[in-house]
């Protein structure tokens, strides 16, 4: 199933968590905001594909997804943009 979402609140999201694969493609606040709600909605072994943010915000955002149990497993980069691909590991 894909789904679009304002965030992890809305019905859709609720009614089928916990997830493989969450995508956002969103800026660093909104990012950091919803790191434990990103969390949450994974499967133990899910991955999340975070963007959305500059080289300069990558141990920001990243730590902040850490801090929940999301291990990264890699970065990209495109520019001055990033992207991270974490895992939820417990």
């Amino acid at each position: 199933m894909v789904a679009y979402s304002d965030g992890y609140s809305s019905k859709i999201v609720q009614q089928n968590v916990p997830y493989d694969v969450v995508l956002a493609n969103i800026l660093a606040r909104p990012l950091i905001a919803m790191a434990g709600d990103m969390f949450n909605s994974l499967k133990p072994g899910g991955y999340a594909v975070i963007s959305g943010f500059v080289d300069e915000q990558v141990d920001w955002v990243v730590g902040e997804h850490q801090k929940y149990g999301l291990e990264l497993q890699k970065i990209y980069e495109m520019d001055n943009w990033r992207a991270a691909l974490l895992k939820r590991i417990k």
